[in-house]
This record gives structure tokens, sequence and C-alpha cells, in this order.
């Protein structure tokens, strides 16, 4: 008897080891995913999160596409945050982000069914008869390209309980082609960092012209970083921060160096 008394007690306490440890390793996997999720990378040597976004009011925009005007062309167009890449893209988490927007519309998440999210838009009656048709535009457009990030997501299903204007059904990004911004036509021209000065350099369609010293590049925009091609084939990336009627505001990503220029 009492030989089988421990080796039930070892078999016991092995058990609970066992699981002590099997509940250590989940609790530590979760605080990685949600370290990754917030757009963290986890130190594995000191079991510490690193380098972590923290999301407020200041600094929102940057977590998702949204819309801004342009006082060029004298319209709304979308702008793709500059953290989203940096950040896990959950469905959850993309839309935790969307419903930190000022506006009375929610996002309720309902389904995710292969390639398309199912949502259903709460509050919706501002969304149909008081943002207007251009601010609801704005609020489906940023929705619908928010949760596309997710590559899995190809499809936003939206329901809605009030339905003046037919906006239920289901979208995806080809639907707002109209808000995407050409980036070409809005930096095209010659900027210097003052009014009055000589331009340092000149914007044409497919090339960049230094005038000193008499050097013509060649670039394309991805989304909003210019990628700048030397005659010796090297590649510069440029993030365009602001572009306006008159100004222009660029990060050199080689050197880590902000400038802003004016519109000659």
């Amino acid at each position: 008897m009492k030989r089988k008394t421990i080796i039930g007690i070892g078999l016991t306490i092995t058990v609970a080891v066992i699981v002590v440890i099997g509940m250590i390793k989940i609790n530590r996997s979760q605080h990685i995913d949600r370290c990754l999720d917030c757009g963290g990378r986890w130190n594995y040597e000191t079991n510490k999160c690193e380098g972590v976004y923290e999301i407020n009011s200041g600094n929102l925009t940057k977590f998702y596409w949204f819309t801004d005007y342009d006082s060029i062309s004298n319209r709304e167009f979308l702008v793709k945050g500059t953290f989203l890449d940096s950040i896990g893209k959950s469905p959850n988490q993309l839309i935790e982000i969307l419903n930190k927007r000022n506006s009375e519309p929610k996002i309720e998440f309902i389904d995710l069914t292969n390639d398309t999210i199912i949502i259903k838009i709460t509050n919706d009656e501002f969304l149909s008869e008081r943002m207007g048709s251009t601010g609801a535009e704005c609020f489906l457009a940023e929705t619908v390209f928010t949760l596309t990030e997710n590559k899995t997501i190809k499809f936003v299903n939206i329901e809605m309980d009030y339905d003046s204007h037919g906006i239920p059904g289901t979208y995806q990004r080809v639907n707002y082609k109209e808000l995407e911004k050409d980036s070409y036509s809005s930096i095209i021209g010659a900027w210097g960092e003052d009014d009055i000065g000589n331009a340092e350099f000149a914007f044409y369609k497919d090339s960049l012209y230094y005038p000193d010293p008499n050097i013509w590049c060649r670039y394309k925009i991805v989304n909003d970083t210019i990628l700048l091609q030397g005659n010796d084939g090297w590649i510069e990336k440029i993030l365009i921060l602001k572009v306006t009627k008159d100004s222009l505001r660029l990060n050199f990503l080689n050197y880590d160096e902000i400038d802003s220029y004016a519109r000659r």
C-alpha cells in the first residue's frame, strides 16, 4: 500500500508540474502574440516586449487608411497610415483601431468566411443620413481599405439595420478607386528650400532633375515612398510625409533626414 501510495503521489506531482509548465508556456505565448499584434518585437533573452507603438488620438491616423483633403485637386483621397505595416493585422485589431475614429458609426465583427469579412455598422443612421454622401463614402473607403490590409481578406460585406441609400452589400478596394491618390501629379514641379531662391530639384512624370550638378534620375512611387534610381543603379528611398499645393515634406530614409520644401 505504501509503495502504491508513493507512486500515486509521484504521478500526481508529475502531472501537476506538467500542467504548470504548460500554463506558463501558454501564458508566454499569449504575451508574445499580444506583443506582435501591437507592432512590437519579442526579446526572447529578456522575455520582454520591445518597440510597441502606443495608439492615441494624436497618432491614430498612422494606424489605418484615412482620408485627407487634397487642396490641389480639391477632393478627398486615401492615405495609408505610416505605422500600418508595423502592427498585427488581425480583423479584431483592425476593427478596434477603426472604432477609435471620431465618428458616431462603429463596426461590429460578425464573421469571417474564406476571403470575406462580414461586419455590421452600428449607429448606422448617422452614416446614411447625417454624415453626407462624402462623409459616408470616406468612412466606408477607410473601412474597406484598412480591413483588406489583412492579406486573407479581399471583400468586406457590410450589414446595416438602417438602409436608405443602399449601403449594405459587399465591397472591395476597386469600389473606391477614385479615392486613391495619384502621387505623381501631386509632387510634379520644381521645389526649393524656400519660395524665393532657386529650385533644388524638379519632379517630372518619371524623372527627377537636379540643376546643380545637372543630374537626371528615374523614379517611381510605391504608396507614399519614392524609389529613386541613380545612374550607378543604387536606390534611395524617400518617404512623402506631406504634400500640398505649395509645400513638400520628405523623409530621406537612407540618411534619416527630414526636409521641407516650397513649390517654385
